[in-house]
């Protein structure tokens, strides 16, 4: 503990502390890996912007953010999901959101937070006009194809995989199972 600095009584301060955390404790992630749990919901502001800081996503800050993104991906199938981070059915749709991401390498899969500033709060209120969260935004070469609302991975899946015929990076079972994708 001598080499993290504590005090003179004994307390560490909290850049010792987080030092210590980083050199001596386990990666919060391995260990849920190893134990094959998967983590809960991100509940605070914070951890559901942290939650999507992931090689598979983008996050959106601002309307040139998605401008500029669609523009990158002219030829791929992009995927924008719109929530605010105190929207419980948006939380809980980061997890299945990743892991389609994962599944599907060829879509650009992008996260807009509408409450996180003023610029995203423009885009999602006035811009794309988000009524209702989670809410989703399919677009190919810059022009939206399909746009929802609901916390509905297996439907989320279907719509994708419908605008992805003959893809060779398509999974060859969807990962979630479809009870009603003819909506």
């Amino acid at each position: 503990m001598e080499r993290y600095g504590t005090n003179a009584a004994g307390h560490l301060d909290f850049n010792s502390f987080m030092d210590l955390m980083k050199h001596e404790m386990l990666d919060v992630r391995e260990v849920l890996s190893y134990l094959g749990a998967r983590p809960a919901s991100p509940q605070t502001t914070r951890s559901v912007i942290h939650a999507v800081s992931d090689e598979n996503f983008s996050l959106v800050l601002s309307e040139d953010d998605l401008d500029s993104a669609l523009l990158s991906s002219r030829d791929k199938l992009v995927l924008l999901m719109a929530g605010t981070t105190w929207c419980t059915a948006s939380r809980a749709m980061v997890n299945d959101v990743k892991a389609l991401a994962a599944a599907y390498p060829s879509v650009v899969v992008l996260m807009l937070w509408g409450n996180v500033n003023e610029k995203t709060k423009e885009l999602f209120r006035d811009k794309l006009m988000v009524r209702s969260t989670p809410a989703y935004f399919i677009f190919r070469n810059g022009e939206l194809l399909s746009h929802w609302a609901g916390g509905d991975a297996a439907k989320l899946e279907f719509e994708m995989r419908k605008r992805m015929p003959l893809d060779p990076d398509m999974p060859a079972v969807p990962l979630y199972q479809v009870a009603q994708a003819a909506s």
